[in-house]
């Protein structure tokens, strides 16, 4: 029996290694047909990681000279700098200019394509413009509230009534209208 168990194992250790060798070689051979589009593909592959990565640090590094430049414009006004701001970061300059610029500045802003729409609707809002889409419940309040400190509470009640209920300003519009701005 035992001479049986051995032949029986030896079989088996001869199938596997046969196993192994028959897929080095359909492996092999798999290479060998594929040689050429495989170091293509691989190529491809380094190239577009390394692009990626290239990107990314010109990106950052663009990022952080803007945000260097806007914190030293922010500790002291220089027109060079602030001409560089401008061609770093078109959105970073239109923000440094609605805190320090004139009104001129800022309408020319407004109009300005290359500012994003979040922020030229704050710039609309600052010049006094109404805002058509974003910011009308921001409006409300800061009207309802301007009415509020003059003593207008009729007024400024149908002001916080403009903003709709599943604003996220509501809750401010009803404390202001409860307290009057008292509190």
């Amino acid at each position: 029996m035992a001479l049986k168990d051995d032949i029986e194992g030896v079989k088996k250790e001869i199938g596997t290694e046969e196993q192994f060798l028959e897929g080095v070689i359909k492996s092999e051979i798999f290479i060998k047909k594929y040689k050429k589009p495989l170091i293509f593909f691989a190529t491809l592959i380094m190239v577009i990681f390394v692009g990626y990565w290239a990107n990314e640090f010109i990106q950052n590094s663009r990022i952080n000279s803007a945000n260097e430049l806007y914190s030293e414009l922010l500790e002291a006004r220089d027109d060079a700098k602030l001409a560089k701001l401008k061609d770093k970061d078109f959105n970073l300059y239109a923000l440094y200019m609605l805190n320090h610029g004139t009104a001129d500045d800022l309408s020319a802003l407004g109009n300005d394509s290359k500012v994003d729409y979040l922020l030229k609707e704050i710039i609309s809002v600052q010049n006094g413009k109404q805002s058509p889409l974003l910011l009308n419940d921001y409006d409300a309040i800061v009207k309802g509230y301007e009415l509020l400190k003059t003593g207008q509470i009729e007024a400024a009640n149908a002001e916080f009534d403009k903003i709709a209920i599943d604003s996220p300003v509501r809750n401010l519009a009803l404390n202001l209208k409860h307290y009057k701005g008292n509190k």
